[in-house]
């Protein structure tokens, strides 16, 4: 018989009567064994992996772009309705304020349509704070558009205000004497941009800094014939001494991408209540009325006498 050595490496058999030393296959515990998933990701999982995130990170980022465009697009539209209409608030509530002529020297309320429309009549100007201020007193309003450079079909909406009695002392070749001593020159003229435009030409064709305005147009209300004037002169004998009844503003303002955005209102004219009615045959009724000839010829007289109103400075 062939023992084996206790403790040995080996076990030592006797097969067909001769000893033989047998190695023994041992196996490792199962705690050392290498599962076949822990040892590592195949080139097809990792594909797979970076393919989904991807189409994750493409989803966000589009998400994300969207509501940064929509976002920038919002504020966009906000500043231009919020200073379109404030432009449109301005320019009613100096309407509204129009003098009728007959309340003042050469006192008159002139609008023009057509390809280059504006607007001028006379208000009152209460003055106020600031040495850009035109000093209190009658003042002549005026609203026009101006081209802007490198931009065709745009226009910057432009407001001039004038002192109405530097203007006529002009006109009538009378000298405005200087101030007093110690005392403040308040300009006679100003003239501003409405919707946020520089006064300096060069930066009107920055982008954003000036809100294009692509249209603007004035309609006049004839309480006489009941119907819409597209031009009003109070000069003239149709509307002679006259404000019109209401005036329909219509402003058109394009955005960044040349989209345009109208915006309008009508303003009631409350001093155009207590004009007097003109007759048919042209005389107003509800002034002064004196049926003897004399009166009659003292007012042809006076009338022949009365001066042009004084001519808006041109740009």
């Amino acid at each position: 018989m062939c023992r084996g050595r206790p403790g040995g490496g080996a076990e030592v058999r006797k097969c067909g009567g001769v000893c033989h030393r047998c190695h023994l296959r041992t196996s490792a515990p199962p705690h050392f064994r290498t599962p076949l998933s822990a040892a590592g990701f195949t080139l097809l999982e990792l594909l797979v992996a970076l393919v989904i995130l991807g189409v994750v990170l493409v989803t966000v980022y589009s998400s994300l772009s969207r509501a940064t465009f929509s976002k920038e697009v919002a504020e966009q539209r906000a500043e231009l309705y919020s200073n379109s209409r404030q432009a449109m608030l301005k320019m009613a509530s100096d309407v509204e304020g129009a003098l009728p002529p007959p309340s003042g020297d050469r006192v008159y309320f002139r609008g023009g349509g057509g390809s280059a429309p504006s607007i001028e009549f006379v208000a009152m100007n209460r003055g106020g704070y600031g040495v850009n201020r035109v000093r209190p007193g009658r003042v002549l309003i005026a609203y026009s558009l101006d081209k802007l450079p490198n931009h065709q079909g745009a226009f910057a909406l432009r407001r001039e205000e004038y002192l109405y009695s530097a203007m006529l002392a002009e006109a009538d070749g009378i000298e405005i004497p200087p101030p007093e001593d110690g005392e403040e020159v308040a300009p006679t003229a100003q003239a501003t941009y409405l919707l946020d435009c520089p006064n300096v030409a060069n930066d009107l064709d920055l982008p954003g800094s000036c809100m294009r305005v692509t249209g603007l147009r004035f309609r006049y209300y004839d309480e006489v014939v009941r119907d819409w004037r597209d031009e009003w002169d109070s000069t003239e004998e149709a509307m002679l001494g006259r404000l019109p009844a209401a005036v329909e503003i219509a402003l058109l303002v394009a955005d960044e991408d040349g989209n345009e955005h109208d915006f309008g209102t009508i303003v009631d004219l409350p001093l155009a209540r207590a004009q007097p009615t003109v007759r048919p045959d042209g005389s107003s009724a509800g002034l002064d009325s004196g049926d003897d000839d004399s009166d009659d010829e003292g007012d042809d007289e006076d009338d022949d006498d009365i001066s042009p109103p004084p001519t808006r400075p041109k740009k």
